[in-house]
């Protein structure tokens, strides 16, 4: 009897680890998948074409752009290696991308790429990004040179 439970355990020890080893994987590919998905949606629907992922509601109540108004046709581009053309449409998208990407390849490969921010700097980095993304708004929306180029261009 003693060593049913003892085999039964040794069993149930190799399955966990089985399973242990799957959420392992999962975790490391799922940065590398999602990306992998966002280019083939664009590549499969054009964001050209009015209407092909709905209206942006920021756009709509506004009538200015958003942060993120152009960035299905920067990844679109991005997607066909475009670089030029994404920066274009959102000129946050390429270094996104790039920085998103790095990640997700790190996270793949079991080691960091990018350096980390631990906690004690964690609202650095929030601000920091914040920052960006207003001035960016702000900017994308003034109508004169050379600002008109950070426009979405749709």
């Amino acid at each position: 009897m003693v060593s049913v439970g003892s085999h039964t355990s040794v069993s149930a020890s190799r399955s966990h680890s089985r399973f242990a080893r799957l959420c392992e994987l999962r975790n490391r590919f799922a940065p590398v998948s999602a990306l992998a998905a966002v280019a083939a949606i664009v590549s499969l629907r054009d964001p050209h074409t009015p209407g092909a992922y709905g209206l942006c509601p920021f756009k709509a109540l506004t009538g200015m752009d958003c942060p993120g108004c152009g960035s299905l046709r920067a990844l679109r581009h991005l997607a066909a290696g475009d670089f030029v053309g994404a920066l274009d449409h959102n000129a946050l998208i390429p270094p996104l991308v790039i920085v998103g990407g790095l990640w997700a390849l790190g996270v793949a490969a079991g080691r960091t790429l990018l350096p980390r921010v631990g906690p004690e700097r964690a609202h650095v980095a929030l601000t920091s990004a914040l920052f960006v993304l207003f001035s960016f708004t702000a900017l994308r929306n003034l109508p004169t040179e050379p600002f008109t180029h950070l426009a979405s261009g749709a």
